[in-house]
């Protein structure tokens, strides 16, 4: 579960509990001291979390993109290295026994 977790899912994610405080409370619990309530900053917040965690899903996306990319590329070069004209014989050799 932690491994999907990135900074931007967590901060999403305080930003979603954050707007649902406001819808709880009427927006007191998210409004700065002194400054007038106002009737939709929850829905700030929420469009603030969605982006967050829309951003967090496609960067782990790339990540693990990227992964899956390098560890192919490196079977591929080992593939491609253990498998030669020269050692052809040798290879099948070590199977057999």
């Amino acid at each position: 579960m932690t491994r999907y977790l990135n900074s931007f899912i967590i901060i999403g994610a305080i930003l979603l509990l954050m707007s649902i405080a406001g819808v709880v409370s009427g927006n007191t619990l998210i409004t700065e001291p002194g400054y007038k309530v106002q009737q939709w900053t929850w829905l700030e917040y929420l469009l603030a979390a969605l982006i967050m965690i829309f951003n967090g899903w496609l960067t782990w996306k790339a990540v693990t993109r990227h992964a899956v990319e390098k560890a192919e590329k490196a079977a591929k070069a080992d593939k491609e290295k253990n498998v030669t004209p020269s050692n052809a014989g040798v290879n099948k050799e070590a199977n057999r026994t």
